[in-house]
């Protein structure tokens, strides 16, 4: 089985990204543990920073 890991911090000594990585190292050969450490990359979701949805007339 195939599994995609993304920490949910992009700080570089995360504790979450660490533990990722830990359970990489120890999935066992019928599992796969790929850590995706671009999440610093992704764009920012803020329902704040989003525009209201305009009213209907």
């Amino acid at each position: 089985m195939k599994f995609l890991a993304i920490s949910g911090s992009a700080r570089r000594a995360s504790t979450n990204t660490a533990m990722l990585y830990a359970l990489q190292s120890v999935a066992g050969s019928t599992h796969t543990v790929s850590v995706y450490d671009r999440v610093g990359e992704l764009p920012v979701f803020s329902p704040d920073l989003e525009l209201p949805e305009p009213r209907l007339k």
